[in-house]
């Protein structure tokens, strides 16, 4: 008997790229062509977990509550990968760049970061573009 592996939905959870913006539209519209679920972040929520805001299993649903710590918003936009292979992530990216459409923070979710909350995510990929960066200017 053949073990069978649940695939998860291929899904965007996006952060400060509302559909009313360009890149926001822009985005959207990249992946609705390739057929790729989205989801907004709520700057509310930024407190609770990943898992969380992609209603994964095992996580308890965005509480509607307003998180009182969530008082100092984080700016940057963001790009969360989840469920994509590697080759329909570089097409995502592709086709931002042929639209260019730039977004510094993007990550894919991996079991420890599902876990984490929001405002730990973000500042750990800030942090990382910033050394990215650092090192590249410097190297």
């Amino acid at each position: 008997m053949k073990a069978h592996i649940l695939k998860e939905p291929e899904t965007l959870l996006l952060y400060h790229l509302e559909a009313d913006t360009l890149k926001g539209s822009t985005v959207r519209k990249i992946a609705d062509e390739l057929q790729i679920s989205v989801l907004d972040a709520q700057e509310s929520k930024l407190t609770q977990k990943l898992g969380q805001h992609l209603g994964a299993p095992g996580f308890p649903a965005l509480s509607s509550e307003i998180d009182p710590e969530s008082n100092s918003p984080f700016i940057e936009e963001v790009i969360i990968f989840r469920g994509m292979s590697r080759e329909k992530i570089g097409e995502f990216l592709d086709k931002l760049r042929q639209n260019n459409v730039t977004i510094n923070l993007k990550c894919t979710v991996t079991p420890t970061n599902l876990n984490w909350p929001l405002c730990r995510l973000f500042d750990e990929l800030q942090r990382e573009h910033f050394a990215l960066n650092r090192s590249i200017v410097t190297g």
